[in-house]
């Protein structure tokens, strides 16, 4: 059985969400948050945090570790781009 989509209207604004992986699918993601007002936890490779403009990297704070249970601490929502990543069980 294939699984359905499910949309999501949220209201971001100033909420701090967790975003975890990378390449592509990081920006992505990262920028759908981010235009929705998020503050950005990004547990991804440092070079990451530069892709996006200034403005936006205000709002980014890079933490420099693989993912552990405690960075879900004070997150309003998490996001991640690996498939197979710990944090999607």
């Amino acid at each position: 059985m294939e699984h359905p989509f499910l949309p999501l209207f949220l209201d971001l604004s100033g909420k701090a969400c967790l975003l975890v992986g990378s390449g592509t699918e990081l920006l992505r993601k990262g920028n759908l948050l981010l235009d929705g007002g998020a503050l950005l936890r990004l547990v991804s490779p440092q070079e990451m945090v530069s892709s996006w403009p200034q403005p936006y990297q205000e709002r980014i704070s890079w933490i420099g570790t693989t993912f552990q249970p405690h960075h879900l601490d004070g997150v309003w929502l998490v996001v991640s781009t690996h498939s197979s990543h710990p944090i999607n069980q």
